[in-house]
């Protein structure tokens, strides 16, 4: 009995194994700027309204923001915090140090928004701000 225990631990050991899959850059699609899905395509992981919807229930607002900024289709911040990360990783190998610059934050909508208004302006619809006055 004990053999066929540790056979099945090694067979889900390697099946994990090949399951593996982490990404930070990698390519993104032309219309949308959103990362690719599925492993073979070096993509991510498509998150939903139903994932929205269920991380708005357990409140974890941060973490929503993340998600849907800086590791989906928000440019600016994708490359800021990818800089901020090679930054990081070239300070901690002692290659070079830059001097810390505060920089603002990034003021700026994310792809689908600019999508949408060209989708809007397609149609000959007028699009523009409305002020609070």
């Amino acid at each position: 009995m004990y053999q066929n225990g540790l056979k099945i631990i090694v067979l889900w050991i390697h099946q994990v194994d090949d399951k593996i899959h982490g990404r930070f850059s990698g390519h993104y699609a032309l219309v949308t700027q959103q990362p690719l899905k599925g492993r073979v395509k070096q993509g991510g992981q498509l998150v939903g309204k139903m994932e929205v919807w269920a991380l708005e229930g357990f409140g974890v607002a941060h973490i929503l923001q993340e998600m849907l900024t800086y590791k989906s289709d928000h440019i600016l911040k994708c490359v800021k915090k990818y800089s901020e990360l090679r930054l990081l990783e070239e300070q901690y190998l002692n290659l070079w140090i830059l001097p810390n610059s505060k920089e603002g934050s990034l003021i700026g909508l994310n792809q689908k928004f600019y999508s949408m208004i060209d989708q809007y302006k397609d149609q000959h619809l007028r699009v523009g701000s409305i002020s609070p006055e």
